[in-house]
């Protein structure tokens, strides 16, 4: 399967610039308070959940595309490992107030999957139009997820919007069906604001390749990840995730160097 390569863009989430070297991680002994739906406790998704850990073909299919759109990204200070999005991990740049890399991630099941916007490209930046005008060179799917538990600014929420790019010559009745047979998944999300037609839509980090699967036990992979059993590290499974998230708060100081 050929996948086009997607206009380069930036996005809201914090980003760490070139020549920059970690300096020291402070444990401030500070828990953070993970705020979960009513019913829900530390331990996941409900027991009714459907994932499964075998992706149907329409799945593979969406994911591919997220592999290949985060290896061709020329983004920089990208998180090595999930537990640095977390919102109890923090990093202060310089002189500057310490804060988490993302807006925190969300455990829930895909709901439904529609049209958002389409763009061209211009010499003067992108310019929207029909969302399945053949002229566009990108466009953004709004997917829906029912919430089961969450952390970060997203705690409490009962449902969350998402924008996920599509590539250029992507089959989009495919994707749709792709994202909506996942079953459970895990989402680690960068706040609102990258979409002009939806300023409310969260994006997901690494150009859309930290959406991940929750298995039926309740562990987690994220198949778009080439570096998917480092980047996982100890966290395991949903339990795994929501307990780290409720340590003590760490900030990673980060200190710029010339060139």
């Amino acid at each position: 399967m050929a996948v086009q390569r997607l206009p380069r863009k930036s996005n809201s989430a914090t980003r760490i610039g070139v020549g920059v070297l970690i300096a020291l991680t402070l444990s401030t002994g500070v828990a953070t308070v993970v705020n979960l739906q009513a019913g829900e406790a530390s331990t996941g998704p409900t027991a009714s959940a459907t994932a499964t850990s075998e992706p149907s073909s329409a799945t593979d299919y969406v994911l591919s595309q997220s592999a290949e759109r985060r290896e061709l990204s020329d983004s920089v200070g990208r998180e090595t490992n999930l537990s640095e999005v977390l919102p109890n991990h923090l990093f202060a740049v310089g002189d500057r107030t310490p804060a988490p890399l993302g807006a925190g991630l969300v455990f829930g099941t895909i709901t439904a999957a529609t049209p958002g916007a389409a763009y061209v490209e211009g010499t003067g930046g992108s310019e929207k139009v029909d969302f399945d005008s053949p002229e566009a060179d990108w466009r953004v799917l709004v997917l829906t997820v029912e919430v089961d538990s969450a952390v970060g600014a997203v705690s409490g929420s009962s449902t969350v919007s998402i924008g996920m790019v599509l590539d250029p010559l992507a089959d989009i009745d495919l994707t749709i069906e792709g994202y909506k047979s996942m079953g459970e998944i895990i989402a680690v999300l960068n706040g609102p604001g990258r979409y002009d037609f939806d300023g409310t839509l969260y994006s997901v980090r690494q150009e859309g390749a930290l959406l991940g699967l929750v298995s039926e036990s309740g562990e987690i992979s994220f198949p778009a990840v080439r570096e998917e059993s480092a980047f996982i590290g100890d966290l395991h499974t949903v339990a795994d995730v929501l307990a780290e998230a409720t340590a003590p708060v760490t900030i990673t100081k980060i200190a710029r160097v010339a060139g």
